[in-house]
């Protein structure tokens, strides 16, 4: 059986112990998921929420939040990367038709949307996605945070 050792809240290097025991140091709130471990050897550091078996599997969660009425999973992240897609298609689509019909009339117009308009509104499109990504991303690190801020008062009104 692999044996571990963690570091505790003052960064001090504790263990060996076991995964059994990790457990009951878990179900007694002295570590928390995002407590380091290195393995026995010392060769590997790790957050004890990538120790498989440790921390219990999160229930199934339906494929789409749509019908999610306390708003607590955000369906955005998940619809960015098809909304792309269907942008780049679009857009590539758009920049041929464009050609197609500037070589037909001999419009430099479509030329110029063509080849400066259309690579302009992709690049602001992908920056209006970025820009979704990123709240996500703080509101996922904000709780996150608040979290880790629970366990460290928790675990300082118990010293």
């Amino acid at each position: 059986m692999t044996k571990y050792f963690y570091y505790d809240w003052a960064g001090t290097k504790q263990g060996p112990v076991s995964e059994e025991q990790f457990k009951e140091l878990l179900a007694k709130r002295v570590i928390s998921r995002y407590t380091m471990l290195e393995t026995e050897d010392g060769s590997v550091q790790f957050e004890a929420l990538r120790l498989p078996n440790l921390f219990p599997e999160r229930q199934a969660q339906p494929p789409c939040g749509i019908f999610d009425i306390g708003f607590t999973r955000f369906i955005s992240n998940t619809w960015i990367s098809i909304i792309w897609g269907i942008l780049i298609t679009a857009h590539i689509i758009g920049a041929v038709v464009c050609l197609f019909a500037a070589l037909n009339n001999g419009d430099p117009r479509l030329f110029l949307v063509a080849l400066v308009v259309v690579p302009v509104s992709l690049l602001l499109c992908r920056m209006s996605l970025e820009l979704n990504v990123i709240f996500f991303r703080i509101e996922s690190n904000t709780r996150e945070s608040k979290e880790c801020l629970r366990e460290i008062k928790e675990l300082l009104a118990q010293k």
